[in-house]
């Protein structure tokens, strides 16, 4: 049996930095139920859209240490949601991370029987999830870049992030009072397939391009051979699903071809405005179609001053479907009127819905008519868009299995497996019963671990990699059966 030596940690204090007295939680975690874990998609299937992780254990509260109302215990106040947690493991002198989050709730359990609070957490992901942003509009941009301009406007440090560069460049781009984690969803959509997009255990967001696995070490080579039988590491666990019900053979995707046009006004106020004595008031802006090249309101053009003087007319931002008019009165007031906004609307000059061109014929004929669509960015390029629904249906038109291995801490090339692997690695499995021996990609990742760490399982949520030998410009893979999407 190998053991590891695990720490929860919770930021209490809020600072961040984990090192605070009774911040080092562990020593109260319970055996049972012990600590669950689960990171990665929402699916064991590399089209499905990253899920927020969660993690939970049950701490000891009979020293009323974790009670809300204890108001002479020592964290008293400190105690609510929101706060930073982590679970790490030390093995042969290596450090691990199995999970960063947010603290949900604190369940209390005050039976004399019980005593314990809960603690579930989320996966940082989670901090996207409700959040309503807006961004400026940009031109020629590619997914990554425009992910990072999503992160900003929610926040997300940028310390806490890992951005592969993506492939697909957008003609345009844009938020408009959007749910984060759908706007980041629908840009791994627009990517395409093989992107990926998940927390690591560290809790930073990680974006991985639909060429990362094609180029990438971990994921071009099998960084170990997991089987039912031979030579460590062996699985305790297995599930097979051969992937029948998952078939695509026929992909659509709404395309839309937008321009700028020549400035003119884009929104206007309507009444008249009276300001009193250096007072300041803001207007939100709010238009059919996003603009660029917007032009901060002047005199006579775009208001008139009935009397009065304005300090200052000013917009916090040129571009976007919305932005942000700030007046400023002069020392005697001001009246105001006729305020509009002058700007170039980007328009859409058509719109065309485009479908897989490569053949099917003998997928539908076995499986009849599986359709798919996603929520890809309508500003996608014609041919990138064109491209991405063959690759789809390329991939899927035929089953791709996929496994899921639970492998427990009995031997040291197990635990070594157990805390190693991430989303995106590359594994071999080999089980006879289904004459499963092909490449895997996890997509996955659940850890529990009991009995104070005695028992340890990682459940591994995988699909089969696929078999085309693809050719990608630019790089050293030169497969010969394709060029990689």
């Amino acid at each position: 049996m190998a053991t590891a030596t695990y720490t929860v940690l919770v930021d209490w204090t809020g600072d961040g930095d984990l090192v605070d007295a009774n911040e080092d939680v562990s020593g109260y975690v319970r055996a049972s139920p012990g600590i669950h874990i689960v990171r990665g998609r929402d699916q064991i299937r590399a089209l499905a859209p990253p899920m927020a992780g969660t993690a939970e254990c049950e701490l000891d509260n009979q020293s009323k240490l974790f009670s809300p109302e204890n108001a002479s215990g020592a964290l008293y106040g400190y105690l609510l949601p929101g706060r930073k947690v982590q679970v790490k493991a030390v093995y042969s002198a290596t450090t691990y991370y199995l999970f960063t989050g947010i603290l949900d709730d604190l369940p209390q359990h005050p039976a004399r029987a019980e005593r314990s609070v809960s603690l579930p957490s989320l996966g940082t992901l989670s901090r996207l999830a409700g959040k309503r942003i807006s961004t400026a509009l940009y031109a020629s941009i590619r997914t990554d870049v425009a992910l990072g301009y999503l992160l900003d406007a929610a926040g997300w440090p940028a310390a806490d992030r890992v951005l592969d560069t993506g492939k697909t460049t957008l003609d345009w781009w844009w938020l408009q009072d959007e749910d984060a984690f759908d706007a980041a969803k629908t840009l791994l959509a627009t990517e395409g397939p093989g992107a990926a997009i998940y927390e690591d255990g560290q809790g930073r967001i990680v974006f991985e391009s639909r060429h990362y696995r094609l180029t990438t070490a971990r994921s071009t080579a099998s960084q170990a051979t997991i089987s039912d039988t031979g030579a460590e590491p062996l699985f305790s666990g297995f599930a097979y699903n051969p992937g029948l019900k998952d078939i695509i053979n026929v992909c659509e995707i709404t395309t839309k071809t937008r321009a700028a046009q020549v400035a003119s006004v884009v929104w206007t106020l309507g009444q008249t405005i009276t300001l009193a004595a250096n007072e300041v008031r803001k207007y939100t802006v709010s238009a059919s179609d996003p603009f660029t090249g917007a032009i901060a309101p002047v005199n006579v053009t775009d208001y008139t001053l009935n009397s009065g003087t304005l300090a200052s007319a000013t917009l916090d931002r040129t571009s976007g479907e919305s932005c942000t008019i700030t007046l400023t009165a002069g020392a005697s007031g001001a009246e105001v009127a006729d305020l509009q906004l002058r700007a170039q609307s980007v328009t859409t000059q058509a719109t065309v819905i485009v479908a897989n061109t490569i053949s099917a014929a003998t997928s539908i004929s076995n499986f009849g008519r599986q359709i798919y669509t996603d929520s890809v960015r309508a500003e996608i390029p014609l041919t990138v868009a064109q491209d991405l629904v063959n690759a789809v249906v390329g991939r899927y038109q035929d089953p791709r299995p996929t496994v899921t291995l639970a492998i427990n801490n009995g031997a040291d090339a197990r635990m070594t497996q157990i805390l190693s692997r991430e989303i995106s690695d590359r594994v071999t499995v080999v089980e006879a019963q289904t004459g499963a021996n092909h490449a895997y990609w996890i997509e996955r990742v659940e850890h529990s671990v009991d009995e104070a760490g005695l028992q340890h399982i990682a459940t591994m949520g995988c699909e089969k990699v696929i078999s085309a030998q693809y050719a990608v410009w630019g790089t050293a893979v030169w497969g010969t059966d394709q060029w990689g999407f």
